[in-house]
């Protein structure tokens, strides 16, 4: 053995790393790296199985009844020309989207299962050429629209599948019931007053 590697105690004998010393450093050494090969395994399972996983729909679906609800709450009570009216399977009511009053219009579109979101500029329905943005909301099997109508007379409510506001007035509420995946949800938004 050279002795560069070798180092001298203080009685000038000449000493190196004896083999339980290596044996242990290799050891130690073995263990660090089981460890960290161990979770960049878990890492990987686990971003595996998140990319199998349909988040991304969950996370549409959420935002898409989230962005009804909101549009539902900033609905315009008194807006004459533009009125309230619900069917089982479609929605138009007028709304407030930044400094616009927008026409929007929820329709379900059994041929592709997906809810439909039509909006128009109310200024721009005054004109000949009416912009109308189309956007897809979520994708279900089957999207239903009812409308909480509370009689005076009666003193009750109910929930009626076609709703105008020549005949009824304006809802207390609307519930969507929706079909996605074989599993029902209901969604009820409360209109404000």
């Amino acid at each position: 053995m050279s002795s560069r590697y070798l180092r001298s105690d203080c009685d000038g004998r000449r000493s190196g790393f004896t083999l339980v010393e290596l044996l242990l450093a290799t050891a130690l050494m073995g263990m660090v790296l089981l460890a960290i090969f161990s979770s960049y395994a878990a890492g990987i399972r686990v971003w595996r199985a998140i990319k199998d996983s349909d988040i991304s729909g969950d996370r549409r679906f959420f935002i898409g009844t989230e962005k009804i609800r909101m549009e539902l709450s900033a609905y315009i009570r008194d807006f004459g020309d533009i009125e309230f009216e619900g069917k089982m399977e479609e929605l138009t009511f007028p709304s407030i989207s930044g400094l616009d009053i927008l026409k929007i219009t929820y329709e379900f579109d059994k041929n592709g299962d997906v809810l439909l979101k039509k909006a128009v500029k109310y200024s721009d329905s005054l004109k000949e050429k009416m912009n109308e943005e189309i956007t897809e909301l979520l994708e279900a099997e089957d999207v239903e629209f009812y409308y909480l109508f509370y009689d005076p007379e009666e003193d009750t409510a109910q929930w009626v599948s076609d709703f105008t506001k020549e005949d009824n007035g304006i809802p207390e509420a609307v519930r969507l019931d929706i079909t996605k995946d074989g599993e029902e949800f209901s969604e009820y938004v409360f209109l404000p007053r």
